[in-house]
């Protein structure tokens, strides 16, 4: 049995778990919910999973455990990071006087918790491929992969991006009376989590494409709504009346690590973009999150061919990255 350990299991962990089960993805895995601030709201809410087991009449190959150990991270194949403090309002106004943006600053304010994680890591699942979810999710993966030199580091992000390209690519189509069903759309958003993104071109196709008028102002439209589509979520659920500390989005990315464990401990294969090393050409030791895919928990690159535009766009992403490591002082 495969063993997965999700490190900082807030709604993320929990809604990733509900949707293994709600889904039917089948696995056979023990999966430790790993929570050791709010222990005993996942000890619950894992007690109410095994309920759902049972009343959706499945017999349980996702086996559920609450930790408040790190201990428990022994030995696991799979390890998802996706702990992180938020900065309080005052920080967020203090760092804006200073140039730093507000992913630089979650940076700044996780990398120590960072590279505790690692430190855990290196000790008791030396073996373990490791994800990363924290934003901002490519420069903690780079410090994560140079904490963790003898073990496979990778991102997480561009495959939820590419879901939000897709959808917002059909309500612009429909506007225009052009009716798509999103799993018609095929697209990769590459690059990284953040602004510098961008849309593989030779990925693109859905019917009608030919057809379509107007096509670089739709994607270019599309696109930009993808880039600022976590603020405008973020933006909305800070409106609330009940704060939380977390305000980003949760459920979609539950999702994201959902598909991914299922890759990892059943036997769905899975293509998306991930944070990794490339290992040749111009950009050769340098990362973005580039397509791969995953197969019984192994991980192997998918190459794309790219236009000159593509380069220049992956070129402007990496160039953005140096420039965020330089600003914290990396």
């Amino acid at each position: 049995m495969k063993k997965i350990f999700i490190y900082g299991s807030g709604q993320l962990g929990i809604n990733a778990a509900a949707y293994l089960l709600a889904s039917r993805q089948q696995g056979i895995a023990e999966v430790v919910l790993f929570s050791p601030h709010n222990f005993k709201r996942v000890e619950g809410a894992i007690a109410d999973l095994s309920d759902t087991q049972a009343m959706i009449g499945q017999t349980p190959g996702w086996h559920f455990k609450a930790s408040g150990n790190v201990a428990d991270m022994a030995e696991s194949d799979f390890i998802f990071f996706c702990a992180g403090k938020f900065p309080k309002s005052e920080e967020y106004v203090e760092a804006a006087k200073k140039g730093i943006d507000d992913r630089l600053l979650q940076a700044i304010q996780n990398i120590d918790l960072l590279k505790d994680f690692c430190n855990n890591v290196r000790q008791l699942s030396p073996k373990a491929k490791v994800f990363i979810i924290t934003n901002p999710v490519d420069l903690m993966t780079d410090i994560a992969r140079e904490n963790l030199p003898n073990q496979e580091v990778y991102g997480l992000g561009c495959y939820l991006d590419t879901a939000r390209f897709k959808r917002e690519l059909k309500e612009l189509l429909e506007e225009r009376g052009i009716t798509v069903d999103i799993a018609a759309i095929s697209a990769w958003i590459l690059g990284h989590h953040c602004g510098s993104m961008f849309l593989h071109r030779g990925s693109l196709y859905f019917p009608g494409i030919d057809k379509c008028q107007n096509l670089e102002d739709i994607l270019q439209t599309a696109l930009a709504k993808t880039r600022s589509r976590g603020l405008t979520i973020t933006n909305i659920n800070a409106a609330a009346a009940d704060k939380k500390i977390n305000n980003g989005a949760y459920f979609a990315p539950a999702v994201m690590i959902a598909n991914v464990m299922s890759a990892c401990a059943g036997d769905t294969a899975l293509e998306l973009p991930l944070n990794r090393l490339i290992a040749d050409g111009e950009f050769s030791g340098r990362s973005a999150q580039l397509l791969a895919k995953i197969e019984t928990g192994r991980i192997t690159p998918i190459r794309l061919n790219f236009t000159d535009d593509d380069t220049q766009m992956l070129k402007a992403s990496i160039l953005g990255q140096t420039k965020s490591r330089k600003a914290i002082g990396l």
